[in-house]
């Protein structure tokens, strides 16, 4: 009987080395799969598949989700499960669905789940695909949320890609890269866009429920950028 034997290689077939790709994804993405899926089973039962019915909170069907989940609050636990769980759950289906085919392969469940702060589609997309073309950490893709929050976002397929940086105490304007135009007007839109909508907004909300503070909130804030409108039409109009 020989006694030095060689160890037995076997060398993967491209079948094998697919469906070890394809393991490995399993293993690495399972958290998303199941809180997709978790997401999906929860807008089925409750909302009909209708994601605009889960958003808006003041229809029965919100109300029935928020019985069930205080109701079975104990069942939910030994599932790993609570409201705020599910409701996270909701929201990555929801946002994921509306990511493109490349950025749902990629980004993961983490950065996915950060995109779930971006109300707006447009921007979401954008923020998604920079992510997979600068290959953003979750951190960096944070960090380019609250730039977005803060004004200084640059669209990734603009002239001058990248974050616009804040100018520092001291610094002179010029230090600051030039914008592009078409970026500008691309900007201009979209502010017009969500100004439209926080209008559109006042037809849901109680207005008798609106504190004195909230007031006061919404009217500096839209006094403010009613101004900053008024400042740059006449900008415009001079040029």
């Amino acid at each position: 009987m020989p006694t030095n034997l060689e160890p037995l290689v076997i060398t993967p077939t491209t079948h094998d080395t697919l469906a070890l790709a394809e393991l490995a994804a399993l293993t690495r993405d399972h958290l998303q799969f199941y809180r997709l899926e978790v997401g999906r089973v929860i807008l089925d039962r409750f909302f009909g598949g209708d994601s605009a019915a889960y958003l808006d909170r003041s229809n029965t069907k919100s109300a029935k989700f928020s019985d069930f989940a205080k109701a079975h609050a104990t069942d939910l636990e030994f599932l790993g499960l609570n409201e705020r769980i599910l409701r996270s759950c909701v929201q990555l289906r929801t946002v994921y669905l509306t990511l493109p085919p490349t950025a749902r392969e990629t980004l993961g469940y983490s950065r996915t789940l950060a995109l779930t702060s971006v109300d707006d589609a447009t921007k979401r997309a954008q923020m998604a695909k920079a992510a997979i073309d600068h290959n953003w950490t979750l951190s960096q893709l944070r960090e380019a949320i609250q730039d977005d929050r803060a004004g200084l976002w640059y669209d990734t397929d603009s002239e001058i890609a990248g974050v616009q940086p804040p100018v520092k105490a001291g610094e002179a304007p010029a230090a600051v890269k030039p914008m592009a135009a078409g970026h500008f007007a691309n900007r201009a839109k979209r502010w017009a866009d969500d100004a439209n909508a926080v209008a559109a907004d006042w037809t849901r909300v109680d207005a008798a429920k609106l504190s004195k503070a909230q007031r006061k909130l919404a009217r500096d804030a839209l006094q403010g950028a009613a101004e900053a409108i008024a400042g740059l039409l006449a900008k415009l109009d001079a040029e």
